[in-house]
């Protein structure tokens, strides 16, 4: 039911706080309001007034914070306010979804099937989407339809435009853009998308010959479009053609690559190769090749004819030597003859004893190609003649 309002009026009295007084006593005294003349009696301030101005915030609140789908159904969401539906509700804009309807009514606050009309409008849960139906007077429900918005919506129906034709330029119908310029004002493009009187569309400056649109249906031999060319060369086996890349992102290419110089069609000096054993070479005229390739997980290089490793580990040596500790020496060394290295490129990798006393240490160095020097030595006193144990490691890289 629609909430009438009470119109309040103020009461206007000729003396607004006098009271004459009777019954007086030592402890008491009844005093009457004695108003003179009352010009307008005022709309009382009592229980009734005051529950229906309750009852219709409590309405009004009611009917915008979400109520149930009356029967589980969405036809019956017939009076005004917000209405929820769950993934069951018969008769959804999105069956299977939740969400929620507004409704509005043009008179009244519940659509009464004859002489007013009824608008859902529904949100759901699940995107951005916004769908509308009504119902006028006594008619059938009208069908859900999607709401075009900047969040997405689809029109389902054939889009029409039936602008003025411009007979003047032997235009027929345009479809125009609309920009807001930089004072907010609102103005038509000069730029749109039209049609001539042969049925072709075209993009075009108003008032200036256009663009053709080129698609499937007008490109190839005879359209002007060139469309199997890139910059007047094609794909092919052999002879000039651009780059061609697969389905599977692989850009194909042939057994060399030149590198040209900006603006010219002028090679560098060089060139990129493979071959048949899948090494990769660069190359410069009248200079050596230099060739890259992984050699079963090494990586090599290849510099004027030989392969290479570059870089990791070439050898390792390990071995345990014993060393005597003069008794009442302080130091002694071991020499230990190894294989032939590379002095520049190795390194003793580790050292471990075994078995040396007290406040003794261990070093090691290479003093030629093939000879390892253990060195040991007291940091307190001298040794009593022990027997020491040392392992020792050395690693030489390419």
């Amino acid at each position: 039911m629609a909430y009438t309002k009470t119109n309040w009026l103020d009461r206007a009295v000729q003396f607004v706080n006098r009271f004459t007084k009777s019954n007086e006593t030592s402890t008491s005294v009844t005093l009457t309001a004695d108003p003179g003349t009352v010009t307008q009696a005022g709309t009382p301030i009592n229980a009734s007034n005051l529950n229906k101005m309750e009852q219709g915030i409590f309405d009004a609140h009611d009917k915008t914070s979400g109520r149930n789908m009356p029967g589980g159904d969405c036809n019956n969401a017939t009076s005004y306010g917000d209405w929820l539906f769950t993934d069951t509700t018969l008769n959804s804009p999105w069956p299977g979804r939740f969400g929620a309807i507004r409704v509005f009514v043009s008179s009244g606050d519940t659509y009464n099937g004859s002489t007013n009309w009824l608008f859902q409008v529904a949100y759901n849960t699940a995107d951005m989407a916004v769908k509308h139906r009504h119902k006028i007077n006594n008619g059938a429900w009208s069908s859900w339809e999607d709401f075009v918005t900047s969040a997405g919506g689809t029109i389902k129906a054939d889009l029409i435009f039936d602008s003025q034709a411009d007979t003047a330029n032997s235009w027929s119908r345009g479809i125009f853009f609309t920009v807001v310029d930089s004072a907010g004002v609102k103005q038509t493009s000069k730029y749109i998308i039209e049609v001539n009187p042969t049925g072709n569309p075209y993009f075009t400056h108003r008032g200036v010959a256009g663009y053709k649109m080129w698609h499937a249906g007008n490109d190839g031999d005879g359209s002007g479009l060139d469309a199997d060319l890139f910059k007047g060369m094609g794909v092919s086996a052999g002879g000039l053609g651009i780059v061609k890349v697969g389905s599977d992102g692989v850009a194909e290419i042939g057994q060399y690559v030149d590198f040209h110089r900006v603006g010219s069609a002028a090679d560098f000096d060089g060139r990129m190769s493979i071959d048949a054993n899948n090494d990769l070479f660069f190359a410069k005229s009248g200079g050596a090749t230099f060739g890259i390739r992984n050699n079963n997980g090494v990586f090599e290089m290849n510099n004027g004819g030989t392969w290479t490793p570059v870089g990791g580990i070439k050898n390792v040596q390990r071995g345990q030597s014993a060393i005597t500790l003069t008794n009442g020496a302080s130091n002694v060394t071991l020499d230990v003859t190894i294989s032939s290295v590379a002095m520049s490129k190795t390194f003793v990798a580790s050292l471990f004893d075994r078995s040396l006393p007290a406040n003794t240490r261990v070093d090691a160095r290479l003093t030629t190609a093939t000879n390892l020097q253990l060195y040991v030595y007291s940091t307190s006193g001298t040794f009593l003649g022990q027997t020491a144990t040392i392992d020792w490691e050395i690693a030489e890289s390419y």
